[in-house]
């Protein structure tokens, strides 16, 4: 008997949010339950909530303030959306701060619900969900890459369409590498170089080279879109143009050469580049370079779905 195709009435309307190290995100979307079959709204506001956080342990009351007045408007959004259900997780900045409580009931005082900190095996399962919910992507082959950097850490799957096969969260992000190893702006190539190392030495810890041998690579996360954006010289970000648009390891070596060798003031007017992001994209770039390098990727595609996606998909 021939399956029978969902209705208006399956479909479930729904706002998840992602309260992350660098950014806070927001996508209002339908699903089936199989896919996404609609989006609605998708946006994401840099909040920096994870500043400090990797040294202190500490999310600063000025971050938090403003995080939660973003989550707020992500909330008044979804209800004038009519949503069914608001889904809200938080990551690497949260895991790691010891005053994580303090925000989380602030956040479901107007929530009506608290915020999951979800750990880094659920964050990478959830992003590699989400990129494969395209079926475009899915029809580029049988094995797959994700590489999702954030801004506090980056997870780094692989597996085929039926799911992730090893998937795996390291303390490497946009955010914490720029406050880790540079100490002044633009940072001197031996700071970039010192950075790249670190990284190396933590992939050699868990990941065999030869994993990214034969597999479509997929990026995802602010880092990746951002260098797409450049790339393309958008004036104004244009998801649909950046979504599976492909970076060669030699193009994303030219832009990390152009970033660093230019002060903050100027790189903050480069086109693609979103406003807050200028000071820590050497660093994001840096480490999407080093573990191109590490896997031997030739090429990278961009994803615009990823862990937000996968947040709609995992909703029952």
């Amino acid at each position: 008997m021939a399956k029978q195709l969902p209705t208006l009435r399956d479909l479930v309307r729904v706002a998840a949010i992602d309260i992350g190290t660098n950014s806070t995100r927001l996508l209002i979307a339908e699903t089936d339950g199989v896919s996404v079959t609609r989006e609605i709204t998708r946006q994401a506001t840099i909040t920096r909530l994870g500043q400090g956080v990797s040294d202190t342990r500490t999310l600063q009351k000025d971050r938090v303030s403003n995080t939660l007045s973003v989550i707020r408007d992500y909330y008044k959004k979804a209800q004038n959306a009519k949503v069914d259900r608001v889904v809200a997780v938080a990551t690497s900045a949260m895991r790691e701060a010891q005053n994580a409580d303090i925000f989380l009931e602030e956040a479901q005082k107007f929530l009506n619900f608290m915020p999951s900190i979800i750990s880094g095996d659920k964050e990478a399962s959830l992003g590699y969900a989400g990129a494969l919910s395209d079926p475009r992507i899915r029809e580029m082959g049988s094995a797959f890459l994700v590489i999702d950097i954030g801004g506090g850490s980056t997870e780094i799957v692989f597996g085929d369409n039926t799911g992730a096969s090893t998937l795996k969260s390291f303390p490497l992000g946009s955010v914490r590498l720029f406050e880790a190893f540079f100490e002044s702006d633009p940072p001197p190539s031996r700071d970039i170089g010192t950075l790249q190392l670190h990284v190396r030495r933590v992939l050699e810890s868990v990941l065999d080279a030869s994993f990214g041998n034969q597999v479509i690579p997929i990026a995802v996360g602010g880092t990746a879109c951002t260098l797409a954006a450049v790339t393309l010289a958008l004036e104004t970000y244009d998801a649909e143009k950046v979504h599976l648009c492909q970076l060669t390891d030699d193009k994303v070596l030219e832009l990390l050469d152009k970033f660093a060798s230019l002060p903050l003031t100027q790189r903050e007017k480069i086109a693609g580049i979103e406003p807050g992001r200028a000071d820590v994209i050497i660093a994001g770039t840096a480490l999407l370079s080093e573990i191109m390098d590490y896997f031997g990727l030739g090429h990278v595609t961009i994803s615009e779905r990823d862990l937000l996606d996968g947040m709609i998909l995992a909703v029952k």
